[in-house]
C-alpha cells in the first residue's frame, strides 16, 4: 500500500513523459531531496510487488516511469482500486471528511458509527477527532452539537460555516495549482466531493476570466472554485445566508456583475434559484481574491485606499532608510492588494500565504516594519490583519527594494511562473533581475504559460511549481525566496556572474578627473534615473501639487457649524464655487458617509469627505476648513473632528501627487495642530507649501 505522498508522486510521474529531477520533485512537494529518494524507493518496491516495471533513474536527467500507455493506465487503475480504498488519513483530513459528510449527507442523523465506517478507524480515534473539531469550530463562532434524535449537527452563522469548510478543503488542495477536478479525483475526498461539479465550476471561471478580462492567481482561482462549490452544496440543501451591511456598495462593483454571471450558469445547470444574498457572498469571495494581473479600480473607497498605500510607503521608507516613495509599481500593487484585503478581513475570509515562514525567516525586519506601519493606518477600517496578509504586503515592499538594484543590460528572455499571486511573482522577478543579466518578459500563473509562449520568445522559464516540460525552453525550479542553492544553479545555467552594479559615486569620480562638474547633485540624480530605472508616482500623469489645489480661495478658518453634515456641505460649497464639482457632488459626499460609515475620518481630528468621480467631479480639487467647534462623525477612534478636507478627483491617477503630499502632512501632528489653531490663511498656506 502506498501512503498519500507516494501516491501523489507516482501520479505525477505518470503524467510526465520526460525525466523529472529529484530537485524538481523536492520543489514540487516542498520536502527534502533525501525524503524524495526514500519515496522513490518505496514506489519501486510497490511497482515490483504489483507486477510493474521499476522506475528508470539516470544521473543528471532524473527519474521517470518505464512502460507504455497501457501499463500506465493499468497502474492508475491499480492505485485507484487498492491504495485509495486503503488510504490512511491524517487527523486534519479525517476532520475534513467529517465536515463534508455533515454538509452533504441529506438524510442527517449521523453518529459515531457512521464516521467509523466511512474513515475505517476506531471509535476512540473518531472521538478524539470530534473533540479537536469542536475546538476549531468554537474558535470560528460555530458549534458541533449532538443529540440522540438528530445525531451530529453544526450550528452557527451560515457564512461562518461556509468559510470554515472552504478553508479546510483549500488547505488540502493548496499545492495543486492546476485542474482541481482531476487532482481531487485521485484523492479519497472524491467520495464526498462531486468532481463533475468542481470541473463545471472550474470551466465557468475560465470563461468568466475571458469574458471580463481578469486573470486570477492560481491560489485565488482554486480558492474561489472551492468556495462556490461549498455554497452550491448548501444552496441545493436549502441552507440560506443573509447580509445586512454593505449590500448596496457591493452591488456597484464589477465583481457583482461577475457573480451574476456565475449564478446564472449554476441556475441553468442545476435548475435552482440563487437569490441576491448568495450573489453578494459570491461577490465578496471575488473581491477577496488576488488578481494575477492588475485592472483599473474606480470603486467608492479608492481615494482612502490610495491614501492608506501612500502612508504605508512613507512609513516603510522612513524606517528602512530606503527611499521608495516614488515607486509607481509599488504604489499600484499596494492599492490593488489593500482593496481585497479589506474585504477579506471584514468578511472573515482567510488568505493563506504558503511561504509565510520563509518570508518571516528571511525578511523578519522588513516584515515587522510593514506590520507596525499597517497598525498605524488600519484605523480607517478598524481591521485586524493576520500575519499571512502582512507577509503578502511585505512581498510588495521587498520587490520595491529589489527594484532599487536594477540595472540596464542585454539579457536573455525569462518567464517567471508562480502560483501565489502578483506580488510574490514580482518579488521573485526582482530578485532574479537584480542578480543576473536577464530580461523578465512576464510573471504569470501556470494556466497562462502557453498563451505567453505563443506571443514571446522565451529562453528560460524560472518556476516555483512543477510544470510540463516545454521543448527548447530550459525550466529551472526555485523557491519563491531564493536560497543559496537556487542562486548557484541559476549562476550555472546563465553562465554569468552577478551583474555588475553601476555605482554612481564611482562614475562621478571618473567624470571629475576629466571634466568640471557644475551641478554634482543634479548630475547624480540624472544618473540615478538612467541606471536605476527611477519610478515616479506621477509618471505619465499631470503632476498636480498640494499647493495647486489648496489655495487661499479654497481655505476657510474657524467655520461655525452645528454637525458633520453641515461641515461637509460647507467644504463642498467651496469646491462648487471653484468649479471643481457640481452641486450633485456635495450631496454624494454626505451620502457616502451615511452608506459606508465614518471611515473618512482618516486620522485624529481630520476628516476627508469625497465621492465617486461620476457623481459630479469636474477636476481635481480640495477645500480645507477648520471648525470653531469640533464635530463628531461617529468614529470612536478619531473623533472629534476640527479639520475638514473635501476632495474631488476625476480619475484614479491625476490627483496622486497631491494625495501623496497630503499623506505626509497628515502624519505630522504638530503641523495639523498649527493648522487647526491658526487664524491666518497665510500661515496655513506656508505649512501647505512646505509639503508641496
Amino acid at each position: 500500500m502506498l501512503y498519500k505522498r507516494a501516491t501523489e508522486l507516482i501520479l505525477l510521474l505518470i503524467s510526465n513523459e520526460e525525466f523529472t529531477t529529484v530537485r524538481e520533485l523536492s520543489n514540487y512537494f516542498n520536502i527534502s531531496e533525501k525524503t524524495i529518494r526514500n519515496d522513490l524507493d518505496v514506489i519501486d518496491d510497490y511497482l515490483a510487488k504489483n507486477g510493474f516495471h521499476k522506475l528508470i533513474r539516470k544521473p543528471k536527467l532524473g527519474v521517470k516511469l518505464s512502460g507504455g500507455i497501457d501499463e500506465k493506465n493499468m497502474l492508475i487503475s491499480n492505485i485507484s482500486r487498492k491504495d485509495l480504498d486503503n488510504y490512511i488519513y491524517t487527523t486534519n483530513e479525517r476532520q475534513i471528511m467529517i465536515l463534508l459528510t455533515l454538509i452533504t449527507h441529506d438524510s442527517g442523523n449521523l453518529k459515531i458509527k457512521d464516521f467509523e465506517e466511512i474513515l475505517k478507524v476506531s471509535r476512540s480515534t473518531i472521538n478524539n477527532d470530534i473533540k479537536q473539531l469542536k475546538n476549531k469550530l468554537n474558535i470560528n463562532n460555530l458549534e458541533l452539537r449532538y443529540s440522540t434524535d438528530s445525531g451530529y449537527t453544526i450550528s452557527g452563522k451560515e457564512v461562518d460555516l461556509r468559510n470554515f469548510i472552504s478553508d479546510r478543503i483549500i488547505e488540502i488542495i493548496k499545492d495543486d495549482y492546476k485542474n482541481i477536478g482531476d487532482n481531487l479525483a485521485h484523492t479519497k475526498l472524491s467520495g464526498l466531493i462531486n468532481i463533475d461539479d468542481i470541473k463545471f465550476i472550474e470551466n465557468v471561471f475560465y470563461d468568466m476570466e475571458e469574458l471580463f478580462n481578469v486573470d486570477y492567481a492560481d491560489v485565488a482561482f482554486n480558492s474561489q472554485i472551492i468556495r462556490i462549490y461549498v455554497s452550491l452544496q448548501r444552496i441545493i440543501r436549502n441552507h440560506a445566508l443573509h447580509f445586512e451591511d454593505y449590500k448596496e456598495n457591493i452591488k456597484l462593483t464589477q465583481e457583482f456583475v461577475m457573480s451574476n454571471y456565475i449564478a446564472g450558469k449554476l441556475e441553468e445547470k442545476y435548475k435552482i434559484g440563487i437569490d441576491e444574498n448568495e450573489k453578494i457572498y459570491f461577490t465578496i469571495c471575488l473581491l477577496g481574491s488576488n488578481l494575477a494581473q492588475k485592472k483599473e479600480n474606480e470603486n467608492l473607497d479608492i481615494i482612502m485606499i490610495q491614501l492608506m498605500a501612500r502612508k504605508l510607503i512613507e512609513y516603510v521608507s522612513s524606517k528602512t532608510d530606503i527611499d521608495i516613495n516614488d515607486d509607481l509599481i509599488l504604489f499600484k500593487f499596494l492599492v490593488e492588494h489593500l482593496k481585497p484585503m479589506i474585504y477579506r478581513v471584514k468578511y472573515n475570509i482567510e488568505l493563506k500565504n504558503p511561504i509565510l515562514d520563509e518570508i518571516i525567516d528571511n525578511y523578519k525586519d522588513l516584515f515587522m516594519i510593514v506590520k507596525d506601519g499597517l497598525m498605524k493606518i488600519q484605523d480607517f477600517e478598524n481591521i485586524l490583519v493576520s500575519d499571512d496578509e502582512v507577509s503578502y504586503l511585505t512581498i510588495h515592499f521587498g520587490a520595491a527594494i529589489e527594484r532599487k538594484k536594477l540595472r540596464n543590460s542585454t539579457k536573455p528572455k525569462v518567464l517567471i511562473v508562480c502560483n501565489t499571486g502578483y506580488g510574490t511573482s514580482q518579488w521573485l522577478a526582482m530578485q532574479i533581475e537584480s542578480m543576473f543579466n536577464v530580461d523578465i518578459v512576464a510573471a504569470t500563473n501556470t494556466r497562462r504559460i502557453d498563451k505567453i509562449l505563443m506571443n514571446n520568445k522565451i529562453d528560460v522559464i524560472i518556476s516555483t511549481v512543477n510544470i510540463k516540460p516545454i521543448k527548447n525552453v530550459k525550466t529551472i525550479y526555485v523557491r519563491p525566496i531564493l536560497t543559496e542553492n537556487d542562486v548557484k544553479e541559476l549562476n550555472f545555467e546563465f553562465s554569468l556572474l552577478k551583474n555588475n552594479t553601476v555605482e554612481i559615486d564611482k562614475i562621478l569620480e571618473i567624470v571629475s578627473k576629466h571634466c568640471t562638474i557644475h551641478d554634482k547633485f543634479g548630475l547624480t540624480k540624472d544618473l540615478e534615473i538612467i541606471f536605476s530605472k527611477h519610478f515616479n508616482i506621477s509618471e505619465g500623469v499631470e503632476q498636480i501639487m498640494l499647493q495647486d489645489v489648496l489655495k487661499e480661495e479654497t481655505i476657510e478658518l474657524n467655520v461655525d457649524v452645528k454637525d458633520w453634515i453641515e461641515a461637509v456641505r460647507f467644504g463642498g460649497e467651496i469646491l462648487f464655487k471653484n468649479k471643481c464639482v457640481t452641486e450633485k457632488y456635495i450631496q454624494a459626499m454626505i451620502d457616502t458617509v451615511k452608506e459606508i460609515g465614518p471611515y473618512i475620518v482618516v486620522t485624529k481630528g481630520v476628516a476627508m469627505p469625497h465621492a465617486q468621480p461620476d457623481k459630479g467631479a469636474l477636476r481635481v480639487g480640495m477645500s480645507l476648513i477648520t471648525l470653531k467647534n469640533p464635530v463628531n462623525f461617529g468614529n470612536a477612534e478619531n473623533d472629534p473632528v476640527n479639520i475638514i478636507i473635501c476632495f474631488s478627483a476625476t480619475d484614479s491617477k491625476t490627483h496622486l501627487k497631491a494625495l501623496s503630499q497630503l499623506a505626509k502632512l497628515l502624519d505630522n501632528e504638530e503641523a495639523l495642530l498649527k493648522i487647526s489653531s491658526s487664524n491666518s490663511k497665510a500661515e496655513v498656506l506656508e505649512i501647505i507649501k512646505a509639503y508641496s
